[in-house]
């Protein structure tokens, strides 16, 4: 759906017309706007999964997050090596990643962390100019023209009704009807949770046989 037929669902639910002086055309559109983040953020949606490409500081510990990133949300990092191949880190706690390199100072162990707005790599890539791949979730794109479109247009449609029943919720809010609201807000979170139950078994099925979901390495042997 486009911004423009969010906009006119929500008002035909509310049974009111654009020029409503109660419910008026700018608080429908931030509504959606604010019920679209809350449904961006409310997993990590496989379809709002991004990469974003940078280059090495020579010898720099950390490094800045990508601005249309969610923070704490980089999954995967590949970095160029020196044959010019590009090689998976393993994603870490950021205590114990910083554990681990207070303990093994020249450790060679390829991991990162993230913490607030800055990731984390070891070992630290020596010079300057090296690729580097992070996949994280992008922010959603505020809705302005009548022609945006939220990423579960592309991704699952099933999320624009979620989009919608919360930005329902806020209007009965204003309205004092807190009770239906409160239906519309579970409504609202049940339809993303059968919509992540979905994707997660499409996920599982891409697992190798006898292959955990997670590869989790032992740093402190």
């Amino acid at each position: 759906m486009t911004f423009k037929e969010l906009q006119t669902e929500l008002q035909n639910r509310l049974s009111i017309t654009s020029d409503n002086t109660f419910w008026t055309l700018d608080m429908i559109k931030n509504w959606l706007n604010e019920a679209n983040r809350w449904a961006c953020n409310y997993k990590f949606w496989p379809f709002t999964e991004k990469a974003k490409y940078t280059t090495s500081r020579a010898g720099a510990l950390y490094y800045d997050y990508p601005d249309s990133f969610r923070s704490d949300s980089i999954r995967l990092l590949q970095i160029e090596q020196e044959d010019g191949t590009m090689a998976d880190y393993q994603k870490i706690r950021y205590e114990d990643f910083m554990k681990y390199i207070q303990e093994n100072p020249n450790g060679t162990d390829k991991i990162f962390s993230d913490f607030r707005r800055q990731y984390f790599i070891n070992p630290k890539v020596p010079v300057d100019g090296r690729e580097i791949c992070v996949w994280g979730q992008e922010k959603p794109a505020l809705l302005v023209n009548d022609t945006d479109t939220t990423p579960f247009a592309e991704g699952d449609e099933a999320g624009e009704e979620a989009i919608i029943k919360r930005a329902l919720m806020i209007a009965l809010q204003k309205a004092g009807n807190y009770q239906q609201a409160a239906v519309e807000r579970d409504e609202a979170k049940l339809i993303l949770e059968e919509l992540w139950a979905r994707i997660s078994e499409e996920q599982a099925g891409y697992q190798s046989k006898d292959r955990p979901f997670f590869d989790v390495h032992d740093f402190f042997k």
